[in-house]
């Protein structure tokens, strides 16, 4: 019993140490552009990415935001 109580406890402290961070999905996606003669519409399709895309609900609306190609340290 002290080991789950002990484990309980210490859950928020190890949460702190992660430190700001936001409700909502980060997913990676790959894309296809508008260009037909581009790469991402051959057969097999090379698609453009990976690009991170942070979504939320805000308000009662879905907020998207996209990062630029690299990993998000911070969103």
């Amino acid at each position: 019993m002290a080991r789950v109580l002990y484990r309980l406890t210490a859950a928020p402290a190890r949460i702190a140490d992660i430190g700001y961070v936001m409700p909502g999905t980060l997913t990676q996606r790959h894309t296809r552009c508008g260009t037909p003669t581009c790469r991402c519409h051959a057969d097999p399709p090379q698609l453009h990415g990976p690009y991170w895309q942070w979504t939320s609900k805000v308000n009662g609306k879905a907020v998207t935001r996209r990062q630029a190609k690299h990993k998000p340290t911070q969103v």
